[in-house]
């Protein structure tokens, strides 16, 4: 992962995305093309040094680049219908999936998670 800066000025999601490698750069995009279709009107910001937040009135999904995958953490994962489990964590409620390939990022099972955080789908 870049090295985080200490300013917790908000910038663009593109300038964000920029700070990583190709491949992760298509990840993080993969993701915010799921989240977008699942909740178009969220609110989506990112911060220096932050992962990108993209919220509803019903949660939040942050979207956290490193050197090899990107998490995509839920809010509310730990109150999450999780079959196929995929959220990993043992935080009292945030819970992350890795998101290593274009697949994992198409997932149905993570679209259907981000439906759960993002909707009134619980």
């Amino acid at each position: 992962m870049p090295k985080a800066e200490t300013s917790r000025a908000e910038i663009p999601v593109a300038e964000h995305i920029k700070r990583f490698s190709p491949e992760i750069q298509r990840l993080i995009r993969e993701v915010r093309t799921v989240v977008k279709k699942v909740a178009p009107k969220a609110e989506e910001k990112a911060y220096r040094g932050w992962p990108i937040r993209i919220r509803t009135e019903h949660g939040l999904v942050a979207i956290m680049g490193f050197d090899d995958n990107v998490n995509v953490n839920m809010g509310k994962g730990a109150r999450l219908k999780d079959p196929k489990k995929l959220l990993e964590g043992t935080g009292r409620s945030i819970r992350h999936v890795k998101v290593r390939t274009a697949a994992d990022a198409k997932s149905p099972h993570l679209r259907a998670l981000i439906e759960q955080e993002l909707t009134r789908a619980r």
